[in-house]
């Protein structure tokens, strides 16, 4: 018999996600901008309002707790007008990942959040997905480990003095 009593480990609150109603979550949605990009990338109230209209957006939380924790934003390919989209002439339907962000404490929650907005869009009937992003971060490396695709890069993207990378990412 052992000595050492049996514990259990308590489970991390599951991370649930809705989707963002720009009344409602305004203020969690810039909170969550302020605190994951540094101030020369941020988007500004306007430009969010103006991106949701465009398409739609998700927010996740972890259950029990009352900020959420991160938010995507997304829309069909031709409402962006970015470098890359512009000229990406696929046939396939695409949605354009506008904003991603997550709190620098909550990087678990970015594989619930992503998962469910690919979820979403293949029920809409997207084929593929597409995103700009930094091209020596995480998330960069991690889409590109997954089966991304990178289709062109940017160098000192919208003047931030950072390269970018537009990638694909395929649903089926």
């Amino acid at each position: 018999m052992s000595v050492f009593k049996k514990t259990k480990t308590p489970a991390k609150p599951i991370i649930t996600v809705e989707a963002i109603d720009w009344t409602r979550d305004r203020s969690d949605v810039l909170r969550i901008e302020y605190v994951a990009f540094p101030a020369n990338m941020r988007s500004n109230e306007f430009d969010l309002a103006n991106q949701l209209k465009k398409g739609f957006g998700l927010l996740a939380r972890r259950s029990g707790c009352k900020n959420p924790v991160g938010y995507v934003i997304a829309m069909p390919l031709e409402q962006a007008c970015y470098q890359g989209c512009s000229t990406d002439r696929s046939e396939k339907k695409t949605a354009y990942i506008e904003s991603l962000a997550i709190t620098p404490s909550e990087r678990t929650a970015l594989l619930r959040l992503t998962r469910d907005l690919f979820d979403r869009l293949e029920q809409k009937g997207y084929e593929r997905v597409t995103m700009h992003v930094e091209t020596d971060s995480n998330l960069h490396n991690t889409i590109l480990g997954i089966g991304g695709k990178e289709l062109v890069r940017f160098d000192n993207w919208q003047g931030w003095r950072k390269n970018f990378a537009y990638l694909e990412i395929s649903l089926n």
